[in-house]
């Protein structure tokens, strides 16, 4: 791979005589870059090494479980296998105690962030190396070229997502920016064996996450409408068609063994019925509504509603390890008034992305303005089409269901960098320098300024779910055993508000090593309401509780946690856990009889 710029060629000392002169040359340098990328990330990843989300905690459980029974625990209706079985190899590794679970994951994050981190430079190298496909002026014609594109990757990684955040998203930023730089690659060396890579990269973007799939099949349907030039180029576009349908193929049947028919995976068609159908939740899901529940969760008591679901899927909250099984036997379904209001809903959203993105905007149109516009109206090259169309058509594909910024932004991004490229080559070199300057400091100042509030701000206090964790174990409960959750979250989507079981969030559980094999609910939890009342489990009386205890206790609930109890409760026995919102409610817990003071947690 070429050098990025020949800043990096120079040698010899700078003079101190001329500091400005070596910011420069520094700030040209990609090795400086990735010290400060890495150096940002490492510092996120420090701070967000005890927060866990709900998706996390099925990653988790999934790599811990892969480790017990083997790989198979990795195929899942939903989640998809690559970023929890990356979880396992550094659990393998280290062997971290369970008190440190939530840091090695933290750490894996960081790995992925270093790869996607080289993934993009693999990108940039590569584009910067066409000189036969009209991007013909060099890097150091303009001298914040590099700069400002790494100031990009630093906005989107750390505006857009999380490198703490425990999803698949970055692998799949990884991917997008490997390909781009293979199809970089291809549009100036017909090789075959870059075709086969490109297959290969898209194959394992698919393990990252089930939409890759389609995603990959758009990029080679623009690259076999819109072939680069050489002989047989879309036969080799089939060519790396067929490697992915290869790479693809074991996740694919082991999926469709899974679910009973063929299936890339079930995450689409339950995605579409919960947002474009309203499926309601699974608390108030029944049949005739969206088809009939193939396994619908089991009633232990009525008032209030009492759901157990200890079995047959594993991990710390069954229900979210694996919704597709509990959700079997739902059927989408086309309504066009749904439909439009979903997609409605979701370019509201791609607008906000767009306003946030208010200096990459303003820079375009800068550039646009300093242009020729009789340049402007030659026709741009294949390149740029296939790193606008393919962005544009995965952004189209996730607003016909749900978006979020978190699964777009490696897209945006590439097509925010195409644009740009379309445009500054067509610029005089002094003008591009002043617009990508100024949209530099635009970018990096406000995340800079983020930074140091996190910093400033970070918490040295002992995390929530190991003060809730340490309270289960002083009363009792152990690695093994079984709680209930009650009382829930208020959560908006697409301008919908459901009330979450608080078991979703129950990363105290995965800490002290016990399911959640029980939720106390409302029935109308899982439907749309705007305004709702307390639960109906915080007013029962004595006699109802005493009775509802017993019915718990013969599921093997030791313990019941809730969340935000009200002060007019009329239970008694609580133990409110200090510093946080969590209530316990002892079972049959040996020693119950003689309660723990409150000042105990």
């Amino acid at each position: 791979m070429g050098a990025l710029s020949s800043a990096e060629r120079k040698a010899g000392p700078v003079s101190a005589r001329f500091p400005l002169r070596y910011l420069v040359t520094l700030s040209e340098s990609i090795y400086f870059w990735w010290v400060v990328c890495l150096l940002g990330a490492a510092i996120y990843t420090w701070l967000g090494r005890h927060i866990l989300d709900a998706d996390g905690m099925n990653y988790l459980d999934m790599a811990v479980e892969s480790l017990k029974s083997g790989p198979e625990s990795l195929v899942n209706g939903l989640w998809s296998p690559l970023y929890p079985a990356l979880i396992s190899v550094a659990l393998t590794i280290f062997h971290p105690a369970p008190a440190y679970l939530f840091q090695m994951v933290s750490l894996v994050n960081f790995v992925v962030f270093a790869f996607t981190l080289l993934a993009f430079t693999f990108f940039l190298r590569s584009f910067f190396s066409i000189r036969s496909m009209g991007y013909k002026q060099e890097p150091d014609a303009t001298p914040y070229l590099i700069p400002f594109c790494f100031a990009v990757f630093i906005w989107f990684t750390m505006e857009f997502t999380s490198v703490s955040a425990e999803h698949p998203d970055l692998c799949v930023a990884a991917i997008v920016f490997l390909v781009a730089g293979i199809c970089c690659r291809i549009s100036t060396e017909l090789h075959w064996k870059y075709f086969v890579a490109l297959g290969l990269a898209l194959g394992l973007g698919y393990y990252a996450k089930a939409a890759m799939f389609p995603s990959a099949v758009i990029l080679f349907a623009i690259l076999f409408a819109l072939p680069p030039n050489g002989k047989r180029a879309r036969l080799k576009v089939a060519l790396g068609l067929l490697t992915f349908f290869f790479v693809s193929a074991p996740l694919v049947v082991v999926m469709s063994k899974r679910v009973g028919h063929l299936s890339t995976s079930e995450a689409g068609p339950l995605n579409y019925a919960l947002y474009v159908n309203s499926l309601p939740g699974l608390e108030s899901w029944h049949a005739g509504v969206n088809g009939i529940p193939e396994h619908p969760l089991r009633t232990v008591f009525r008032h209030p509603m009492v759901q157990e679901f200890a079995t047959p899927v594993k991990g710390t909250y069954p229900l979210a390890y694996d919704p597709t099984y509990w959700y079997a036997g739902v059927r989408p379904y086309f309504d066009l008034r749904q439909q439009l209001s979903v997609i409605r809903v979701n370019l509201s959203y791609y607008i906000g992305y767009l306003s946030e993105m208010t200096p990459l905007v303003c820079g375009a149109l800068m550039l646009c303005l300093l242009s020729s516009m009789q340049i402007l109206r030659r026709r741009p090259d294949n390149l740029f089409w296939w790193f606008t169309l393919w962005p544009i058509a995965v952004c189209g594909m996730y607003d016909l269901v749900h978006v979020e910024a978190r699964y777009v932004f490696g897209f945006l991004m590439l097509l925010s960098l195409s644009v740009y490229a379309l445009l500054w080559q067509k610029v005089d070199p002094l003008a591009a320098s002043a617009v990508l300057g100024t949209v530099l400091l635009a970018l990096l100042i406000p995340t800079i300024r983020d930074v140091a509030k996190a910093v400033a701000g970070r918490s040295t206090g002992q995390p929530e779910y190991i003060r809730v964790g340490e309270a289960l174990k002083a009363l009792g409960v152990h690695p093994g055993d079984s709680i209930a959750a009650a009382g829930g979250y208020i959560y908006e989507t697409g301008g919908k508000y459901f009330r979450e079981s608080s078991a979703c969030h129950a990363y105290y559980a995965r800490y002290a090593g016990v399911r959640v094999i029980a939720s106390i609910v409302d029935p109308d939890d899982g439907e749309d309401m705007r305004q709702r009342a307390a639960p109906e489990f915080w007013h029962i009386d004595k006699e109802t509780l005493a009775r509802l205890e017993t019915a718990l206790a013969g599921t093997g609930v030791k313990a019941i946690v809730a969340l935000d109890r009200p002060t007019d409760a009329s239970h008694a026995g609580w133990r409110q856990v200090s510093g946080t919102p969590y209530s316990i409610l002892p079972i049959n817990v040996p020693g119950s009889e003689h309660p723990l003071s409150e000042s105990s947690f």
